[in-house]
């Protein structure tokens, strides 16, 4: 008795892109928290368990949850867009799951990829020019960029590495993230030093070119 037709929407470009803030929020898609309850509520009255009673069934709750996620990985994995997002979060149970830490502003523009970096600004028509602000002429500033690769932030990442004791890159960072409060913290510090730099930066870009 799992979800019916929860892929009947699965198609809608609109649908997947929304879908990135579900997932960073931790919060399923309304479609689904809706179909939940309907099977919720089917197990309850299979089992008839009445209204009445002091609460709904612990096992049919727990069913309809594990019907739901699957339904939502399933629907994740498959969305055309947000590959940038899906590499990082590739296991959205565990993401989901986590015990700790929230995504502030400048962590949503890493996961996302949409924020103040040279291939986005430029994909959406605020400049022209897709190089990176710091490295040499050519080299197009990506999110991937930006975080891992740009000799900006050479220092703020081996501060990073080596309070971890590891080497961070796109593959490992929610990984490690995600296996602790403290892996979550330093990451995160990371990403906000960086993003709150650029952010500022791209701030007075635009006020000297109204000025000028």
């Amino acid at each position: 008795m799992g979800f019916c037709c929860m892929g009947r929407r699965c198609g809608s470009m609109d649908t997947a892109y929304r879908s990135i803030d579900s997932v960073l929020a931790g919060v399923p898609p309304l479609d689904l928290l809706a179909e939940e309850r309907l099977q919720e509520w089917k197990r309850r009255k299979n089992e008839r368990v009445k209204e009445s009673s002091s609460g709904p069934s612990v096992a049919c709750k727990r069913e309809a949850r594990k019907d739901l996620m699957q339904a939502w990985c399933e629907r994740w994995r498959q969305t055309e867009k947000a590959a940038w997002t899906r590499r990082l979060i590739p296991n959205l149970t565990e993401w989901v799951g986590r015990g700790h830490g929230d995504v502030n502003h400048y962590t949503a523009q890493v996961l996302t990829g949409h924020g103040s970096f040279g291939a986005y600004l430029k994909r959406i028509g605020k400049i022209e020019c897709s190089d990176c602000w710091y490295c040499e002429e050519g080299v197009e500033e990506d999110v991937e960029h930006a975080i891992f690769d740009c000799h900006r932030w050479t220092r703020v990442r081996e501060e990073c590495e080596v309070e971890l004791g590891m080497r961070v890159n796109v593959d490992n960072m929610v990984e490690k993230m995600l296996e602790s409060e403290e892996g979550w913290k330093v990451i995160e510090r990371m990403l906000v030093t960086v993003m709150k730099a650029k952010c500022e930066y791209e701030r007075e870009r635009e006020r000297k070119e109204r000025d000028d």
